[in-house]
């Protein structure tokens, strides 16, 4: 379900997906069993309240850098809007 979230702006699929790396994506497609895969959009949203958990608590990205607190309001903000474009 997207929320409106009149006079914020959006973060974009393009600004979300530069938050993850090549690394990360690897990894996580690794434990997920191909499940999670961080460059792709659907993928992503599917998982998105336990990667909003995990990077809002400081426990992932692991080894750093953490994300800081505009790129986790970013993602709460994209996640709730539900949007790939």
């Amino acid at each position: 379900m997207a929320y409106e979230m009149k006079g914020i702006d959006i973060p974009t699929w393009a600004t979300i997906k530069s938050y993850f790396t090549v690394t990360e994506q690897q990894h996580m497609l690794q434990v997920t069993n191909g499940d999670l895969d961080l460059f792709d959009c659907a993928s992503v949203m599917k998982w998105a309240p336990q990667i909003y958990t995990e990077v809002a608590s400081g426990k992932m990205p692991p080894g750093g850098p953490k994300w800081t607190g505009e790129m986790i309001n970013n993602f709460f903000t994209w996640w709730k809007q539900g949007n790939c474009n």
